[in-house]
């Protein structure tokens, strides 16, 4: 093998590292906001929307209490991410917004992006790990 080969074997290992740390932190990021929203009947809930790329403008009037729909959704979506694509999580109903900021619920009055998002650092250094150590 060449020095050429080596470095690009070590490239592609590094690029899919980074792809795979990308994927699994999203993946906690989202799936912990899901599972902070608070929950009536678990639209909300239901109504969290990753996409790549874009912002998503879905809706949807089904209930989810447990937040497994958006969660599988979410895990399905981000099969998909890339290098080079941002990774977008959108929740489009109209209470979505005075409920993260004015804690109109009283079930999350921190809110349930910013909460999580005061993780983010932690989340990705745990996921590093994860991936260096082969998980």
């Amino acid at each position: 093998m060449s020095f050429g080969d080596d470095l690009a074997k070590f490239r592609r290992r590094t690029l899919d590292k980074y792809i795979r740390v990308k994927r699994l932190s999203a993946f906690d990021l989202f799936s912990a906001i899901i599972l902070e929203t608070p929950v009536d009947k678990g639209v909300l809930r239901n109504n969290w929307f990753a996409e790549i790329g874009n912002g998503s403008s879905e809706t949807t009037d089904s209930e989810d209490p447990s937040g497994q729909r958006a969660i599988n959704r979410t895990r399905s979506v981000l099969e998909g991410t890339d290098i080079a694509r941002d990774i977008f999580f959108t929740n489009n109903l109209p209470y979505a917004v005075p409920i993260e900021f004015d804690g109109i619920s009283g079930k999350a009055p921190e809110g349930m992006v910013r909460i999580n998002a005061l993780r983010w650092d932690n989340i990705v250094r745990r996921n590093v790990r994860k991936v260096q150590n082969g998980g």
